[in-house]
């Protein structure tokens, strides 16, 4: 028993360390990252005034060289764009990674109010997760919670409404849940990403649309995964549309061919 209470001790230590380190480590990343991303917004700024201020002069003398000036500087401009874009999603990210082990310090401390506690899942028909508190403040459902799409809340509820009783399946689970327990780094960027995304809420095609769903029909862990692999390899929509690929690389070059062929004079302004 002291052996026991002792290597407890030494494990909370452990990780309350660990989670202070990624909690500092990530702020420092946020802190270099938002100053990177303000000289970008800044030099984003400058070419947009600049360009105003050129074209206001050249207007009445060259018309020809204010389409010129804002040509050239299209492409300075959209590739700062893009890494603005860039910065904002690491941006996001880094401050999802912070919360994470802010909130996984509190839960050391005992303090797991910042996780779903899962009220929506409590019945009290069941055979046992009412009685046993698996669902509701203190549960162990909120204790074990660590989803990021409602899809995923749902079939976490459904684990523990409906228990695997075959023994391989439950070997593999145990397997699977082994082998994620020693990828800390990647399981928070995994939460991180999933919580910095905004979901789709236009219907069925959405992840938590399908959860929800398929939750239901599962049999086995075999079915269920079955299922998965066979969604995550259906593809999105609009991928499947072979005409938008290219369509996305000729509009823009044609585009910018006819402004070219304008200033030069080929094309009639």
């Amino acid at each position: 028993m002291y052996y026991f209470c002792f290597g407890q001790i030494l494990l909370f230590m452990d990780l309350t360390k660990t989670y202070k380190e990624l909690s500092d480590k990530y702020q420092k990343e946020l802190k270099n990252i938002k100053q990177k991303n303000y000289w970008v917004s800044a030099a984003r700024l400058f070419i947009f005034l600049s360009v105003i201020v050129l074209s206001f002069v050249f207007i009445d003398k060259n018309l020809k060289s204010v389409l010129l000036i804002n040509i050239i500087a299209l492409i300075p401009f959209l590739f700062l764009v893009n890494i603005n874009v860039k910065y904002q999603k690491k941006i996001k990210l880094l401050k999802e990674l912070i919360d994470i082990n802010k909130k996984e310090l509190l839960a050391l401390k005992g303090n797991y109010s910042s996780f779903p506690s899962g009220n929506e899942y409590i019945n009290y028909e069941h055979p046992y997760t009412y009685d046993l508190d698996i669902f509701g403040e203190g549960s162990v459902y909120q204790y074990i919670n660590r989803t990021c799409t409602k899809g995923g809340a749902d079939c976490l509820a459904g684990f523990l409404q409906n228990p695997l009783l075959n023994k391989n399946e439950i070997y593999e689970r145990q397997q699977a849940l082994k082998e994620l327990s020693a990828k800390l780094n990647w399981r928070q960027l995994f939460q991180a990403t999933g919580n910095a995304v905004l979901e789709d809420n236009t219907g069925e095609n959405t992840s938590s649309a399908w959860f929800s769903v398929k939750n239901k029909q599962f049999t086995s862990a075999s079915s269920f995964h079955k299922e998965l692999i066979e969604w995550v390899n259906s593809g999105f929509y609009f991928s499947n549309l072979k005409i938008l690929k290219p369509l996305i690389i000729i509009l823009p070059i044609g585009a910018l061919t006819a402004l070219v062929l304008t200033v030069l004079g080929i094309f009639p302004f």
